[in-house]
């Protein structure tokens, strides 16, 4: 076994991972006097991003300067395999959308309109961070920049834990296995005693293909995606087509520490086939996972595991039955409230979690999507 060494997560790591890991553009904003290294993206991948990662948009008039779009404010079951509604996407008490990206558009209209750039900003404590925040909107404004373009990467430095980009690296997986065709989560319920993992990438080929058929999807996608058909319009990725295989994936991420031996508790459930721990650090894989890496460079790099996992070809099938409800409310997400009681009106149901839930199991998720489609073309 080589030693184990964890790798500095600075803002030149991340940047080229998000170019030369991901195929992002590195490109450099004149802003004044000074040219800043950032990634630019299209307002649909910044927003994945911003959920994913928990990374703010620049504005000043929020308290913390930055408008959060987080992964958390898109709840929707409290565990695998139920049907009990959280408060998230929906208020479960009068059942009405609550959360999605077209109303958060609806406040902050920038988040739809015109490409983003991901700009790491290194900071040693808050108050630092606040007044170089307050700096930089005010350069973009004096050089006729819209500074709400600005999704900040915040980097403490000072420290010797890096767990505050963990989530970074969410995002970097996510983005990774949604182009090898996977839908990808970061927000999973899963089973009460066991925990919540990090990342979990599903291929279901029937699933999939009506997705990405209907725009939602590319080659693969998130969950984030699966709601912004009608805020972004319809991805057209179609090509090629991944390997028509039933797999599951799960992921554990730790930036300052080189093993994640929690994800045992995660795999002993017997729903997925393959485990990787996401670490950005020099060692070989740990018997009971594989690793997923990155380079000095930023390259991605995946070491498979040396063991096998505890997987159980029917537990992940019931698993995967119980996903397509899970992603139905997502796809749903995307209907305004009027849209959303018509739905349910249109079967004769009442917009209660009841009605909702029941209407919800019995319906496949091709109709779900045809019955969403034949909303989003005539509102």
């Amino acid at each position: 076994m080589s030693q184990k060494r964890l790798y500095s997560v600075d803002r030149n790591l991340i940047l080229r991972i998000l170019q030369r890991g991901l195929g992002y553009p590195l490109v450099r904003v004149q802003v004044g006097d000074e040219s800043i290294s950032s990634i630019r993206m299209s307002p649909r991948s910044a927003f994945v991003y911003a959920a994913l990662t928990g990374h703010g948009y620049l504005d000043v008039t929020e308290p913390e300067l930055r408008y959060f779009v987080t992964k958390n404010m898109f709840r929707v079951f409290n565990q695998a395999g139920e049907h009990n509604l959280q408060n998230g996407i929906f208020v479960t008490d009068s059942m009405h959308l609550f959360c999605t990206p077209n109303l958060m558009a609806k406040e902050k209209p920038y988040i739809s309109e015109g490409d983003k750039y991901v700009m790491p900003v290194v900071f040693d404590d808050h108050q630092e961070l606040l007044v170089r925040l307050s700096a930089t909107s005010n350069a973009f404004s004096d050089s006729g920049l819209n500074p709400h373009d600005v999704i900040v990467c915040p980097i403490r430095v000072g420290t010797k834990s890096t767990t505050e980009l963990e989530s970074f690296f969410e995002f970097v997986v996510a983005d990774a296995y949604s182009r090898e065709g996977y839908i990808v989560d970061t927000q999973i319920p899963f089973y009460y005693g066991v925990g919540t993992p990090d990342v979990a990438a599903y291929a279901i080929p029937d699933l999939a293909e009506v997705l990405r058929e209907h725009g939602y999807i590319g080659v693969g996608g998130t969950t984030i995606d699966l709601m912004l058909r009608r805020l972004f319009g319809s991805l057209g990725e179609k090509d090629p087509h991944p390997a028509g295989r039933r797999d599951s994936i799960v992921f554990e991420v730790k930036t300052g520490q080189t093993e994640a031996p929690q994800i045992l508790k995660y795999i002993r459930r017997g729903v997925f086939a393959h485990a990787y721990e996401v670490i950005p650090c020099e060692k070989d894989p740990e018997e009971y996972a594989g690793l997923v890496t990155v380079s000095k460079n930023g390259e991605l790099m995946r070491k498979e595991g040396l063991g096998s996992t505890e997987f159980s070809v029917e537990k992940r099938d019931s698993y995967f039955d119980w996903l397509a409800d899970y992603f139905k409310v997502f796809i749903i997400s995307n209907l305004s409230n009027l849209e959303f009681r018509g739905l349910l009106g249109d079967s004769g149901l009442s917009p209660t979690k009841d009605d909702f839930v029941t209407w919800l199991r019995k319906t496949a998720i091709a109709e779900v999507v045809e019955l969403v489609d034949s909303r989003i073309q005539t509102g």
